[in-house]
């Protein structure tokens, strides 16, 4: 895809999990994998997930 808003909305996708990506290190720094993570993180990981599987498979 070649339009403009879908570079800026991809752009601003990958920014705002890399800030998800930080935040998630920073507060569950103690936690294992998956266990007493908050329920917030792992949606917004499944989220980031299908949006950029739906980017590769455009």
């Amino acid at each position: 895809v070649m339009d403009p808003w879908f570079e800026r909305l991809t752009l601003t996708m990958v920014l705002l999990n890399a800030v998800e990506m930080a935040l998630d290190v920073e507060l569950n720094r103690n936690q294992f994998y998956q266990t007493g993570v908050s329920p917030v993180f792992v949606v917004s990981q499944n989220l980031f997930c299908v949006f950029f599987l739906a980017e590769l498979l455009i």
